[in-house]
């Protein structure tokens, strides 16, 4: 629905600035999982789509049929970041929580208002769920993998509490 309505808003008003287009991560099991989504996204490309973005449900929302959570480097998406390098398309990675959200809920945080009413998402004291860094070292293995795609890091790579890491 949303990429319909994207696409609606550059048929009415070309001027507009083209959009970032994501993909369903819910059937990553499937085995032409990848097949697909490449089609999707070349058809968002077709229609104005200038990158994709992927979300922090990768890495701390959907699992896998063991009930693992599938990181941002599973090998599933690989076909699909191999894509997009190919295409010269980038990957928008809004990926992992502030480091708060592994930590104890403190007032002083700039995070506290968040975490105090979106539990859910306050990680602290929930041991099943990635840790910050498996997250972060996932996200590097990307680029590892991948060295020709371009990866924008959103909220700094999810680092802004550790400057040495941002500038690496």
């Amino acid at each position: 629905p949303m990429a319909s309505a994207a696409l609606q808003l550059i048929r009415t008003d070309p001027t507009l600035t083209p959009f970032t287009a994501t993909f369903d991560i819910t059937g990553h099991a499937a085995p032409d999982y990848a097949a697909r989504v490449i089609a999707w996204l070349d058809a968002a490309f077709a229609g104005g789509a200038v990158a994709v973005k992927i979300w922090k449900e990768v890495g701390l929302g959907i699992r896998d049929a063991s009930g693992r959570f599938v990181l941002p480097d599973d090998p599933v998406f690989d076909p699909i970041y191999a894509h997009l390098a190919r295409r010269g398309k980038p990957l928008h990675a809004h990926l992992s929580e502030p480091i708060d959200a592994w930590l104890p809920l403190d007032p002083a945080s700039p995070h506290h208002g968040y975490y105090s009413t979106n539990p859910q998402w306050h990680l602290h004291g929930k041991p099943e769920y990635p840790s910050h860094a498996a997250i972060i070292a996932a996200r590097d293995n990307i680029l590892r993998k991948h060295p020709t795609l371009v990866v924008l890091a959103a909220h700094l790579g999810r680092l802004a509490h550790a400057l040495a890491g941002i500038a690496r």
